[in-house]
């Protein structure tokens, strides 16, 4: 019995050790989010309906423009935010590296 219960602490220790490894290299959630933000403006970015006609082309295209601006606009701006709050913290700015790498790229970063 005794045998168990010291296996059981260790597993447990050994749990808590790995999640405050994890804690300490996993990104913040403001550079992780950053990064969604760009993908979904670069996303959004290719879609945008040339000529629409129909009345489903136009309202797609109109839905497509609000997640373009609620996306895209700003990022410039949020990008040296972030450089400047995670300067220190590699894991954020890489992040913060991938997403300005995909925004200039695609021409979004405003």
């Amino acid at each position: 019995m005794n045998g168990m219960k010291i296996r059981l602490v260790s597993i447990a220790i050994a749990a808590l050790i790995s999640a405050g490894v994890h804690a300490q290299t996993a990104a913040p959630k403001e550079a992780s989010d950053f990064l969604e933000r760009a993908e979904g403006c670069v996303h959004f970015g290719g879609e945008v309906p040339e000529n629409p006609k129909t009345r489903a082309e136009k309202q797609r295209a109109a839905e497509v423009a609000k997640k373009i601006r609620e996306l895209c606009s700003g990022n410039k701006r949020r990008l040296t935010a972030l450089k400047t709050k995670f300067k220190g913290n590699k894991a954020a700015m890489e992040k913060i590296a991938e997403a300005e790498k995909l925004l200039e790229e695609s021409g979004a970063l405003e």
